[in-house]
């Protein structure tokens, strides 16, 4: 977190006699200085940091801004995704003066002005001018920023005069915008993260009701559990800043990459769960499907240090089935290895096309193995294997999808010598030609 200090008159502590904190004293030349401690720095740190709402920011903000302009009636606007301004309701009514000024400024670009600046603007009110009002208002306009982001402005009508508005006052709203941008940038972070949790919950209420096979809803909520870290370290993170400590920057470094994360798992989860709807065979292209179901899965296994190593030579491959069910098969398989790594912690997928008419799908660790020659075998051994038990039965599921579709699926695996799956399905294009 930047502050700002390099126009402030640092009171030493060691002193008794500085007793006037947020005093000014005026000059020979009339201008104005501000006498504050590093104690006080702390202070206004810890306050905004104990704020809940942008409304409190506005009221906290105002109450230390009059200590060295009045202000008269003041407003927040944020910054929304279009890059447009939104208005918080305080006080203000739709027939608020402050209102109607600041949709003035918006259409004529003044705001823009002001923000791009990335300066406190003190501006004459030339409409309060125009009608003859002769009370001098003019309208303060302070941009928010924080990461070098404008987050939102602050804006007031105040008496204060322009040639009274000097480096010292100048660089105070600086410090006091500086915390209030921190403290709304920790709201809009900690808004993004319920939105995402809201989301995943609604994404995985929607596996489970839509998916033919309810096993593939458990499997979606062991991805989406995977999702439940970042969130933690978010809300951690956000706990420190709240308690005003550690580095705060830090901090938010650390809420902004476990956000990307959780972005990107979404998006991934999105893809899937707009597919999971349609519960009827369809044309699925294999080689996309694939990439879609090793994406989501890959943010479950890495936590184990796994990762996936996917070939193909024809992204064109199609075949005739409900998408989900296919998923299902894949993320069983992944999973099955997962449970044990092997050394290279790497499984190894590949699709080729076997005489123009077949689809075959190879999944294959490089682990210890185990000692079976066929899938029925595998099945058998599953059963009697207490670590392995769940898998016995998605299994016999993965054989009667597959059957499904007039495809079929291989296993062996030797000590030593790792295990591999051969899935084969139709090729849908020579299919469809015959």
């Amino acid at each position: 977190m930047q502050i700002y200090l390099m126009s402030y008159k640092l009171i030493d502590m060691k002193n008794e006699d500085n007793k006037n904190i947020d005093k000014m004293s005026n000059n020979e030349d009339n201008s104005l200085d501000i006498y504050f401690s590093t104690n006080d720095i702390i202070r206004y740190f810890d306050e905004f940091n104990k704020l809940n709402s942008i409304y409190d920011v506005n009221v906290l903000f105002t109450t230390h801004l009059n200590n060295i302009c009045t202000t008269i009636e003041s407003e927040i606007l944020v910054i929304n995704n279009n890059k447009e301004y939104d208005f918080y309701y305080y006080e203000n009514t739709e027939n608020s003066q402050l209102r109607q000024r600041i949709e003035y400024l918006i259409e004529e670009g003044i705001i823009d002005w002001a923000v791009s600046s990335s300066e406190p603007q003190l501006i004459m009110d030339l409409q309060s001018q125009l009608s003859g009002n002769n009370n001098n208002i003019s309208i303060l306009i302070i941009p928010f920023i924080c990461e070098n982001k404008t987050l939102g402005v602050y804006i007031a009508f105040t008496e204060q005069k322009q040639d009274k508005l000097n480096v010292s006052k100048i660089e105070f709203i600086k410090l006091l915008a500086n915390f209030a941008a921190n403290r709304i940038n920790i709201f809009f972070n900690y808004n993004i993260s319920n939105s995402y949790k809201e989301k995943l919950l609604e994404l995985n209420d929607r596996f489970v009701k839509t998916l033919p096979l309810t096993t593939f809803g458990d499997i979606s909520f062991a991805v989406l559990k995977e999702i439940s870290l970042p969130l933690q370290i978010i809300e951690s993170n956000i706990n420190l800043i709240e308690s005003g400590l550690g580095n705060s920057l830090r901090r938010m470094e650390i809420i902004k990459i476990q956000l990307n994360s959780i972005k990107e798992t979404i998006s991934l989860l999105s893809d899937i769960s707009i597919d999971a709807k349609n519960t009827e065979p369809e044309i699925i292209n294999i080689v996309e499907m694939i990439s879609e179901t090793v994406n989501i899965i890959s943010t479950q296994i890495k936590s184990k240090g796994i990762s996936i190593d996917f070939t193909h030579n024809n992204i064109t491959l199609f075949t005739k089935a409900i998408k989900p069910q296919l998923e299902f098969v894949l993320i069983q398989i992944i999973n099955f290895f997962a449970i044990n790594p092997n050394e290279r912690n790497k499984i190894f997928i590949n699709v080729t096309e076997l005489n123009n008419r077949i689809i075959q799908i190879t999944i294959r660790d490089e682990s210890k193995g185990y000692d079976f020659n066929t899938y029925e075998e595998l099945i058998e051994s599953l059963k009697s294997n207490t670590s392995l038990a769940n898998f016995y039965y998605n299994f016999q599921t993965i054989k009667n999808i597959l059957k499904l579709y007039k495809g079929r699926i291989e296993s062996i695996s030797k000590p030593f010598d790792g295990t591999t799956f051969k899935i084969q399905l139709i090729n849908q294009d020579i299919d469809k030609e015959k």
